[in-house]
């Protein structure tokens, strides 16, 4: 059959009208993960906008995932989505400290405990960050605004003070001595984060060399229980430091120095029956703990006179066998199934270019007809040189003519 005939055939054609899956985006990759002991776990994801192999890090305690996408995601990261094996979007948080050459991205797995698979999207002019950390940690605040959210923070648990909120920082002086705690609120209540999970607060204090000047992270039970301070002292040593206290009856061991004025990351971990502490990526360190209950907080500046600033805290689970990631697919070029067609287009003979248009895995009258029908669709919403029999940059009717040929259907 020739080019006429052809034409005439596939022109008494009826055309279909079709749906897309993710529109929009030109590239994705895929990751496919081992289940870990949470049902819901907070993933780490970094993004590199360079070449480069994808890898798995270890380190921490943590799983990371690295991706590289050369320059086809944008420098702002906002066409980064993620979605599960089922097509549903994943909630994320793109921490604001990226650049034009890599981004910490946080993604929320839902139903961990089982192996799955996260496929990234990008490569979307038009899109919009749909970034969210309330929707992915279990607690989050970056301090946006100019004022403490009361939904999140219990403030009558704080003593005498002037405090702030500027530039995504709360900052807190004490204008009288004593314990002053913020504690944490979820669904209007003061909250225990049972269970195993980590709090993490980025925090410097304005000084560290008085008796008991101290900021960090709190597990406020009775009478006191503390997991990690940046910066204190006992009554008869001024020795700056990060400190776990037992039950607020004495100091527990010093984890590292710390200077003031300079920001600090802290965590805490909750894990069985056992508590630990650390700062930035040190080891953890076990703290002394008996009697854990009440609610997590804050410790802000204890002696008078002094400024405890945080610039986020989170809450998120903990995991002692993490997902790491199994298998990374690299990038590829973003493939829809033809309108009408539940199934992606395949390339049986893996010669690079697309045979198998409705997606049943082989070749067929009907993907001669569909492709046809849908030249403009297929150049506006697939990957042009997976279709492009004639390598002239577009779809058009001698690719059609080409498809039929390769296809011995002449």
């Amino acid at each position: 059959m020739r080019r006429p005939t052809l034409a005439l055939l596939l022109g008494c054609l009826l055309l279909v009208a079709g749906v897309s899956a993710l529109d929009g985006y030109d590239y994705y990759q895929t990751i496919e993960y081992a289940g870990c002991d949470q049902e819901v776990y907070q993933q780490d994801i970094i993004i590199h906008r360079s070449a480069g192999t994808a890898y798995n890090e270890t380190s921490g305690g943590l799983e990371t995932w690295h991706i590289y996408v050369g320059e086809h995601c944008r420098e702002d990261y906002g066409d980064i989505r993620f979605t599960n094996s089922t097509g549903a979007e994943l909630a994320y948080y793109l921490w604001p400290d990226y650049n034009s050459s890599s981004a910490r991205v946080c993604i929320r797995l839902e139903g961990a405990t089982s192996a799955g698979e996260v496929t990234v999207w990008y490569g979307n002019t038009g899109a919009a960050t749909t970034s969210d950390g309330d929707a992915t940690y279990e607690f989050f605040d970056h301090f946006d605004g100019t004022d403490l959210d009361s939904e999140k923070w219990d403030q009558t648990y704080i003593g005498s003070h002037t405090k702030s909120v500027s530039d995504s920082v709360f900052a807190h002086t004490a204008t009288g001595a004593g314990v002053k705690v913020l504690l944490m609120k979820r669904d209007g209540s003061t909250v225990d984060f049972a269970g195993n999970y980590t709090v993490t607060a980025r925090v410097k204090n304005s000084a560290v060399t008085t008796v008991n000047n101290r900021a960090g992270i709190v597990h406020k039970s009775s009478p006191n229980g503390y997991v990690a301070m940046v910066g204190g002292g006992t009554a008869t040593a001024n020795v700056p430091g990060i400190w776990g206290l037992n039950d607020g009856v004495g100091w527990g061991a010093k984890a590292k120095s710390v200077a003031s004025g300079t920001w600090y990351t802290l965590s805490a971990r909750h894990s069985g029956s056992s508590l630990y502490y650390r700062e930035g990526s040190d080891s953890w360190t076990a703290a002394a703990w008996s009697g854990r209950s009440g609610a997590t907080g804050l410790e802000l500046s204890y002696a008078s006179g002094v400024t405890a600033s945080f610039d986020y805290v989170l809450v998120r689970a903990y995991s002692a066998t993490p997902p790491a990631a199994l298998t990374f697919s690299g990038e590829r070029e973003t493939l829809q199934p033809f309108p009408g067609c539940s199934n992606d287009p395949t390339d049986p003979d893996a010669d690079g270019l697309y045979e198998d248009i409705n997606g049943n895995a082989r070749w067929d009258f009907q993907d001669i007809t569909l492709f046809f029908q849908h030249l403009a669709w297929c150049e506006a919403n697939q990957p042009v040189s997976l279709f492009d029999w004639n390598s002239n940059g577009r779809c058009d009717f001698d690719d059609v003519f080409r498809l039929w040929s390769n296809g011995g259907m002449i």
